[in-house]
C-alpha cells in the first residue's frame, strides 16, 4: 500500500505514527541534512508538475499552507524550546 493509500485507510494517523518513528530514530546531523536538502527535492518535483495540477489548484494551495505556513504556527513554542536547547 502506499502512503496516499495508508493514509486515507488510517486517517492519518498510521502514517503519522510510522513518521514520527522514523524521524525519532534518526540522530540529529541527518534530521538537519534533511531540511536542509527536503526543500530543493519539492521544488525539483513540482518543476516536472504541470502547474495546473498544483500551483493553480485551490484545493493543493490551501492543503500546502495548512501543512506548511499554517502548520508552523502550531509548533512555535516547541521549536523555540528546540532552538535554545540546540544553542
Amino acid at each position: 500500500m502506499d502512503a496516499r493509500a495508508e493514509a486515507r485507510a488510517a486517517g492519518g494517523g498510521a502514517l503519522d505514527a510510522r513518521v514520527i518513528a522514523e524521524w525519532r530514530a534518526l540522530p540529529l546531523d541527518a534530521v538537519m541534512r534533511r531540511f536542509r536538502l527536503v526543500p530543493g527535492e519539492l521544488r525539483g518535483h513540482l518543476t516536472v508538475v504541470p502547474e495546473a495540477r498544483w500551483l493553480k489548484s485551490a484545493a493543493l494551495q490551501r492543503f500546502f499552507a495548512e501543512q506548511t505556513i499554517d502548520h508552523d504556527a502550531d509548533h512555535e513554542a516547541d521549536l523555540a524550546v528546540i532552538l535554545l536547547a540546540v544553542a
